[in-house]
């Protein structure tokens, strides 16, 4: 084989590996789209439940005003980055609303994380003066819907 060609795997990885590995995952919708099939595909294999969350910005009147949902866009960044977990992944879907994608280990830790997601988010939307919704559906075979 040509040396030219050969990489050493190690190299791969070091390339691969290039974010600081803390806190939630945030990327674009295209790459989101892929880790959701990913973790719907693993969780038919252990059976370990995969929820959609989507928190929506909107003003006080309920109008969703892109320039004043923009205004909280960095902090609600900052917040899913901080208050989720390593594997779990986030993408803003449009202007006003963001997804989650959360792969848990059982049900019952959906309702500690909505809580926790809820008030934080509040905090926010109450210093902004704007609304955030936040709401879960099921990826896989659950039969439940969150809204907070």
């Amino acid at each position: 084989m040509d040396a030219a060609y050969e990489t050493d795997l190690m190299l791969i990885k070091k390339n691969l590996i290039d974010d600081e590995l803390s806190g939630a995952f945030g990327c674009e919708i295209d790459h989101f789209r892929v880790l959701c099939q990913v973790e719907i595909r693993r969780s038919l294999r252990t059976d370990n439940p995969v929820f959609l969350g989507m928190i929506t910005v909107s003003g006080l009147d309920k109008s969703r005003n892109p320039k004043q949902v923009q205004s909280v866009r960095g902090r609600i960044d900052q917040m899913l980055s901080s208050s989720l977990r390593k594997g779990d992944v986030f993408a803003w879907w449009n202007q006003t609303q963001v997804l989650i994608l959360l792969a848990l280990r059982k049900r019952d830790d959906l309702n500690c994380v909505g809580q926790r997601l809820h008030a934080r988010l509040q905090e926010i939307a109450d210093a902004e003066r704007v609304r955030a919704r936040l709401e879960f559906q099921p990826l896989t075979a659950e039969v439940s819907f969150l809204a907070y």
